[in-house]
């Protein structure tokens, strides 16, 4: 399986040195909670997005285009044992992303591997307005809201550490289309 993956020329280097680390993003807000999150081919627009979105948030907007990368690696799928496939956002995605993200930092997740599709802005002001009021019957109402519709993408988080390690770098490119790291041949496993 080949995805992608968008983040800023920092992250890349930080995962060049130290491979990827499925709990680089734990306690954060995420559909899936933490893990190592990746875009399929089609969805490539919105790893391009992404990268824009943490490269402008860590390092600014100047020299977006050089320093905004894309990462495109590739994962056997016969490594995914537990995994979970949320193949549209119903009741049941909804509920799950919801409680995922309002209980991030008590993450209890037994899924190595979840696919799903992708939440957007809404999710983010849902959360925050949640938080914010005190009255169940507002409460109710913010999360009656939260169902409002998800984008088109769909996501992979990889949870666990051993299938992160198992992950082969095949090539990283900025928003130029400058090639950062090109994996040799001598590299690729004889399958």
């Amino acid at each position: 399986m080949v995805l992608y993956h968008g983040t800023s020329i920092v992250a890349w280097n930080n995962i060049h040195k130290n491979g990827v680390d499925a709990f680089i993003n734990t306690d954060t807000e995420l559909d899936f909670g933490h893990g190592f999150y990746g875009s399929f081919p089609e969805d490539i627009d919105y790893a391009v997005k992404h990268a824009r979105k943490v490269t402008r948030d860590s390092l600014g907007i100047r020299k977006i285009k050089e320093n905004a990368v894309i990462i495109e690696y590739e994962i056997d799928e016969n490594l995914f044992k537990h995994t979970y496939h949320f193949s549209s956002a119903n009741d049941a995605f909804i509920d799950f992303v919801f409680n995922t993200r309002y209980n991030y930092m008590d993450e209890h997740i037994p899924y190595d591997v979840i696919t799903g599709p992708m939440a957007d802005g809404y999710v983010d002001n849902a959360m925050q307005l949640y938080r914010l009021f005190t009255f169940e019957v507002i409460k109710q109402l913010v999360k009656w809201n939260y169902k409002l519709p998800f984008n088109k993408h769909r996501q992979v988080a990889i949870k666990n550490q051993q299938i992160c390690d198992k992950i082969v770098i095949r090539k990283v490119t900025n928003l130029k289309g400058d090639v950062i790291y090109e994996q040799k041949q001598e590299d690729i496993p004889n399958c």
